[in-house]
């Protein structure tokens, strides 16, 4: 008897045992599995202004790769000053420190300058501009406030090619006068310029130039019993000269919105008087 009654207890027992199990597994079946939370990801912090150099990305830092003229929207500032020491054989040398002259460029368009000297009596247009090569026209009057007083109207036609992205090959044509106020014969000059440019690092670019220019200047010392200069002033020649100046200029740009620019000139290679000028030059210029 109490084997009987065990065997049926044992047989009640493990199916209700068996469904209990298998019930919650057949119930979740039907059910959607929860998905796992993610943790909340914090806003991202706020972008932080491009750098300046962004900021002034249509006007670039390598000298190679500038327009002829300013982008619209970009005025430019820029100072100039030198001296010039005149020497010629068997009277010695005078220095000249020149005062610095001011510029003042007014984009009208991307392709349109306005030149402010300090009147607005000049403009910069630039004919093309690809990936390589910049063409450039510009016509302005200055004047001219030490020596011979005068105005200087000028016109300048620019072309560079770039060979690669370390290097580019520049060339001007120059054509100056000055009109004395003192009613006294024009001068003239006319100028050729070439020479290639060499772009070390993005703020640093070197060019040495050699130019062939034709002229009606010839430099007139004034000197003291004792040989020593008193002044120098260019004169009327009476025939037209020949001469081949040489210069080396240096480009930095100091940052993307200021240049500093240095350059050094010999004049009088063929002079027939012996004269030679040395001139050197430094000008800085300022974007906003």
């Amino acid at each position: 008897m109490t084997r009987l009654t065990c065997l049926l207890l044992a047989i009640l027992i493990i199916p209700s045992t068996s469904l209990a199990q298998i019930r919650p597994r057949s119930e979740s079946r039907g059910k959607k599995e929860q998905p796992i939370p993610q943790p909340v990801k914090p806003d991202p912090l706020p972008a932080l202004p491009p750098p300046l150099a962004e900021q002034l990305l249509p006007f670039p830092v390598r000298y190679i790769d500038r327009p002829f003229t300013l982008p619209a929207g970009l005025h430019e500032l820029s100072l100039l000053g030198g001296v010039a020491s005149a020497e010629s054989l068997g009277h010695g040398i005078q220095a000249l420190p020149y005062l610095t002259e001011f510029e003042y460029r007014q984009p009208l368009t991307n392709d349109l300058t306005l030149v402010w000297n300090p009147l607005p009596l000049g403009v910069l247009y630039q004919p093309k501009r690809t990936e390589t090569t910049v063409t450039g026209v510009s016509w302005s009057v200055g004047w001219q406030h030490l020596g011979n007083v005068g105005a200087k109207p000028q016109f300048i036609s620019y072309l560079r090619t770039n060979m690669n992205k370390a290097s580019a090959l520049e060339m001007r044509l120059n054509l100056f006068m000055l009109l004395p106020f003192d009613k006294a014969s024009s001068l003239w000059s006319g100028a050729f310029r070439i020479g290639p440019v060499f772009q070390q690092s993005d703020r640093l670019a070197l060019s040495p130039r050699l130019a062939v220019s034709i002229d009606n200047l010839r430099l007139e010392s004034v000197f003291r019993e004792d040989r020593t200069p008193i002044e120098s002033r260019d004169v009327t020649s009476e025939t037209a000269r020949l001469t081949f100046p040489f210069s080396f200029w240096i480009g930095w740009s100091i940052s993307p919105r200021f240049d500093l620019n240095l350059e050094y000139t010999l004049l009088g290679s063929g002079f027939r008087s012996g004269t030679y000028t040395h001139l050197g030059t430094m000008s800085i210029a300022g974007r906003w």
